[in-house]
């Protein structure tokens, strides 16, 4: 559903009628709401699925501020990746040469 709110951000702007950064706010929010819901009625699952709710949310959150809750754009994985490669190599790093 939040996939589908991005689709239509995007084709308002295409149409002419780009709707601002409050909507993307607002389906942000309502990702949020959708994920707690969810979790409240999975019972016995319910502590696992709120971590993972909120780090859901937490991500789409701070991308939406990265992206100055513009029009959300594809991006590349690629930088990300990286940099992920280069804090696993730079920890184990680290980790040797206290073990030492």
């Amino acid at each position: 559903m939040h996939d589908l709110g991005y689709d239509l951000l995007r084709y308002a702007r295409d149409t002419g009628g780009e709707l601002g950064p409050q909507a993307r706010r607002d389906l942000d929010a309502h990702l949020q709401r959708n994920l707690n819901t969810a979790c409240m009625t999975d019972a016995g699952t319910e502590p696992r699925c709120d971590v993972m709710a909120g780090i859901a949310s937490a991500a789409v959150q701070i991308n939406s501020w990265r992206q100055g809750y513009r029009l959300p754009e594809s991006e590349s994985p690629m930088p990300y990746l990286a940099a992920a490669g280069a804090a696993v190599v730079a920890g184990s790093t680290f980790l040797r040469r206290t073990n030492r």
